[in-house]
């Protein structure tokens, strides 16, 4: 029953972090109980439910020897009721809603960890996810996938805990406990009442300071990597994908794959191999504590310094990501999938570190000729269901990325349009005022919402820590998107779109699409294999 209730009452604090939900259950509490105040005297009653309250429920109202039978009927004719709106007027626009930052707090402790905090006290309620600055691109070059192995091994046995009391323990508190890696760091996150912060803490630091990684769970975890990259080669946007990483940064560089390695890489892993990156790279001084919620800055030092003082400094291995060279000449990358009634697309090049300065007017720049492919191609034409860009946010040189599944029968078509598109915004058809405003609007108004909750504030900390940029970007990051002129959006396009020199992987029937695409001329085609 206790478990219950802490379960409740965590899920129900959690609910409270988004704006959209607190509105929904405002509107519930209002159109059921005639007032939205109901919702603190909800509240209250988990906070209150006790043994003796769940048994009488059940004794009252649950009879296993008695049935109903419920009948539904016509009800007749439905009419609205009388509204005092009047719906033949349009609604005015309210204000323009001020957004302002949270206040980072940053301090660091004895054996170098440091700590990152936004406080706030507005619901009982802490975020903290220990940053490991080494993810991906610390791999060794015949070992990819040993960062996400490392990281997923860690709750999978202590010195004093197997993986199963590890997960009871985490329930047991209502607490949210995740690892995960990607290219440039390691996360283990943890979100909890603040009531149980300190056992959480406990759990947490059991984890990050003293795994085992049993032989027994790590088969398991290979054989769950080896059955996962084997489905992935059979899908053909994530073929796509690992393809275009894969040509795009060469075989041994980090970046070229997704984190769950190659089944070479996955089948030569060893214990050894988890141990020795886990001592290099799991060291108080290469590791940030980034925290949101209900909790001061002295408090924070306080309990970090109390459930991590064993934690032992260690020399931190330097993980450089060089720049691979960028393609001199557009080639295409057929990989063939008989019978596909689709193609799946994936164009680009390398574009920059997420560090740059021109990041931000890049971005500007990408999202305009994003929404162009899709009036384009899937509004006017049809020829797509979806079109999507990215510029991966990276410590090295990352990648931008168009991609969309298209309709096989035009996919000579799409491929025109996408490259046709990327010279016109270089050259003949600029960014116009319309479209540079629009996308700068989207930038600055969806701002405010990666802050929504603790889970989003401690996101945005993790990556000021992961990318090395400054504790004053989010305050400074709307005046830089204001700041783009069309001029530096199409300037950032001439400089990194590259409509001669692209990286082209196309996964679909070859049969049908290979004469289509060789009459365009972009460059050689190279028939492929998924990668694995």
């Amino acid at each position: 029953m206790a478990q219950a209730r802490i379960n409740n009452e965590a899920k129900n604090v959690r609910n409270f972090q988004s704006l959209e939900t607190i509105a929904t259950r405002l509107n519930d509490y209002n159109v059921y109980l005639g007032d939205p105040g109901k919702l603190v005297w909800d509240m209250e009653r988990y906070a209150k439910a006790t043994v003796e309250d769940v048994q009488g429920y059940a004794r009252k109202y649950i009879d296993l020897n008695k049935r109903a039978i419920l009948y539904i009927t016509p009800q007749g004719t439905l009419t609205a009721g009388n509204t005092m709106v009047d719906r033949t007027k349009e609604p005015s626009a309210m204000a323009e809603p001020v957004f302002t930052p949270p206040k980072i707090q940053r301090a660091t402790m004895a054996n170098g960890i440091e700590i990152i905090l936004v406080e706030d006290h507005r619901l009982p309620l802490v975020q903290l996810n220990l940053v490991i600055k080494s993810g991906f691109a610390a791999d060794p070059t015949d070992r990819f996938g040993t960062a996400r192995l490392t990281a997923e091994m860690l709750a999978n046995g202590t010195k004093s805990r197997t993986a199963l009391e590890i997960s009871d323990g985490a329930l047991r508190l209502g607490a949210q406990l995740d690892i995960g890696s990607d290219f440039d760091g390691s996360t283990v996150s943890l979100n909890v009442l603040r009531q149980n912060l300190d056992p959480a803490l406990d759990l947490m630091a059991d984890i990050v300071l003293n795994p085992t990684f049993p032989e027994k769970e790590l088969e398991r975890q290979r054989q769950i990597y080896l059955g996962r990259i084997l489905q992935e080669s059979k899908e053909p946007i994530s073929t796509a994908n690992k393809t275009f990483m894969w040509i795009l940064y060469g075989s041994g560089h980090p970046y070229s794959q997704p984190g769950s390695g190659t089944e070479s890489s996955m089948k030569a892993i060893t214990r050894i191999d988890l141990l020795n990156f886990y001592k290099a790279n799991y060291l108080p001084g290469n590791a940030a504590a980034v925290i949101a919620g209900d909790i001061t800055l002295p408090e924070a030092r306080h309990k970090i310094e109390k459930a991590f003082r064993k934690w032992e400094q260690g020399t931190v291995t330097a993980h450089e990501v060089r720049t691979p060279p960028a393609p001199a000449s557009t080639k295409i990358y057929l990989i063939d999938k008989p019978g596909a009634v689709q193609s799946v697309i994936y164009i680009g090049n390398l574009a920059m570190q997420r560090s740059n300065p021109d990041y931000v007017t890049f971005r500007v720049s990408n999202g305009a000729f994003g929404y162009r492919i899709n009036l384009n191609l899937r509004q006017d034409k049809g020829y797509i269901y979806g079109f999507g860009t990215r510029l991966l946010n990276t410590k090295g040189v990352g990648p931008y990325i168009f991609n969309a599944p298209v309709d096989m029968q035009y996919t000579k078509e799409s491929l025109t349009e996408m490259v046709k598109e990327m010279r016109d915004l270089q050259g003949s058809r600029p960014l116009t005022d319309v479209e540079l405003a629009d996308r700068k609007n989207r930038l600055i108004k969806s701002f405010p919402q990666q802050f929504q909750d603790y889970s989003g504030i401690a996101g945005q900390l993790s990556d000021l820590i992961k990318f090395d940029l400054p504790l004053d970007e989010w305050n400074t990051y709307t005046k830089r998107v204001s700041a783009v002129t069309g001029a530096m959006a199409n300037k950032a396009a001439k400089d990194y779109l590259h409509p001669d020199a692209l990286v082209i992987v196309i996964v679909g029937d070859r049969e049908k699409i290979e004469k289509g695409i060789r009459t365009l001329n972009l460059g050689e085609i190279v028939h492929m294999d998924a990668v694995k």
